[in-house]
């Protein structure tokens, strides 16, 4: 399932998963083909690359830059 819900202060790419109890601050970035499970809490201005998987209950600070890899 493709994003259902929509963070209009946050840039998230349309090919995204993001699981509908994930919470994502101001100004994050979602890159194409990410996977964000349930209860993934995404702090103000990160940025979160492509092709990146983050599983349930997971919190990331602000201002973060997390890659694959």
């Amino acid at each position: 399932m493709l994003n259902t819900r929509t963070w209009p202060l946050s840039d998230v790419h349309a090919t995204a998963v993001i699981d509908p109890s994930a919470e994502l601050g101001a100004d994050v970035v979602v890159g194409p083909y990410t996977v964000l499970g349930p209860n993934v809490v995404v702090g103000e201005g990160s940025v979160i690359g492509p092709h990146v998987l983050i599983e349930r209950d997971t919190s990331i600070g602000e201002r973060c830059h997390i890659h694959k890899g």
